[in-house]
């Protein structure tokens, strides 16, 4: 089915349209869900409270100004966002008591590595705080601008710059432990 064709059932209040809306996109947005809440049961509530969103806002989709699935999106990533504003999570001060100083240099003859799955990677994104989270996921996955993510967070430029900064170290940090758990793992194994 046509998305034009499953837009106008919806509007017309057709439960077979809401019901194949619902299970093309469930997946995927329950997805975006987990990336920004890294817990299922807050990723199923924002899942539904997206959902609602989508119901009650369709009649403002304009395909003139977009695609469906950029709507859509846009959305799920919003609820995310509002999901943690409504429970008071402070963005502008994360503690930085679980990530010591030692964590935060750099070391510039550290190679990248590739190994790991989608999976993986995503699993240690959603272990990262709250706002560390948040903000590598609007400027890496959706690609915002750090003025936007400001904007939108109600933060400064330069928060939402060391957010990003500390949530790459902290990754970086957990890709080198997942190695070295790897080749100790590969050693015993010989």
């Amino acid at each position: 089915m046509d998305i034009n064709d499953l837009v106008k059932g919806c509007l017309a209040g057709n439960q077979q349209h809401f019901d194949t809306l619902y299970d093309t996109y469930s997946k995927r947005l329950y997805h975006i869900c987990m990336r920004y809440s890294g817990d299922e049961d807050e990723a199923k509530d924002i899942l539904q409270d997206g959902f609602i969103k989508v119901f009650v806002q369709l009649k403002t989709f304009d395909m003139a100004k977009g695609t469906f699935d950029g709507w859509i999106k846009r959305i799920f990533v919003n609820t995310s966002i509002d999901y943690f504003r409504k429970k008071s999570h402070n963005i502008n001060s994360v503690s930085l008591e679980n990530v010591s100083d030692h964590l935060m240099h750099e070391d510039e003859n550290d190679e990248p590595v590739y190994d790991l799955t989608t999976d993986q990677i995503m699993d240690m994104v959603r272990e990262l705080p709250t706002g560390y989270r948040l903000v590598f996921n609007l400027y890496v996955v959706e690609e915002m601008s750090h003025k936007q993510i400001a904007t939108m967070l109600g933060i400064s430029e330069n928060t939402s710059k060391t957010q990003l900064f500390k949530a790459k170290k902290a990754l970086q940090r957990k890709i080198t432990e997942h190695m070295m758990d790897c080749q100790i793992n590969s050693k015993r194994a010989i």
